[in-house]
């Protein structure tokens, strides 16, 4: 099996907020728990101020998962980056996946991450991450750089 790599060229700042939030989560999540710093004071400012506290337990437990059952080493890139890494890509285009209410193209991806239950545990707990910033209006994809402008021909 191969592994799919994606490429250090996503800026965060050409994220939709649920993504650019996800990523800056994952790496606070990540730096927080390295520093035996409590996750939840941290991140909780964050959430709150986007009306999506109650995903912050559900982000604990996939980062724990993924922690704790990843069979490779998963790179986080530190919180003030601003291109998004590989693997937080990889992890991104799974919950785009589950948000696509794409089941298979989340678990293949996943499947590279984590041996077979875990990787079902992950779908799992990582829909109900998607549907929580779902529901207060954060999705993972977005067309954040298009804007639809007036025409502007001249009268003569």
């Amino acid at each position: 099996m191969t592994t799919t790599h994606f490429p250090l060229t996503h800026q965060t700042a050409s994220l939709s907020a649920g993504a650019q939030l996800f990523v800056f989560s994952i790496r606070q999540w990540t730096s927080a728990a390295r520093s035996k710093h409590c996750i939840h004071t941290l991140l909780h400012p964050f959430y709150n101020r986007h009306g999506v506290a109650q995903a912050l337990p559900v982000l604990d437990e996939m980062m724990w998962t993924m922690a704790a059952n990843a069979i490779r080493p998963i790179e986080v890139s530190c919180p003030c980056n601003a291109r998004v890494g590989a693997d937080e890509m990889f992890v991104l285009q799974c919950l785009r996946a589950l948000q696509r209410d794409d089941r298979s193209t989340a678990q293949a991806y996943l499947n590279e991450l984590f041996p077979g239950p875990f990787a079902r545990t992950f779908v799992r707990i990582a829909e109900d991450y998607v549907q929580r910033l779902l529901s207060a209006r954060l999705p993972l994809t977005g067309a954040r750089y298009l804007e639809l402008v007036k025409d502007s021909k001249p009268e003569l």
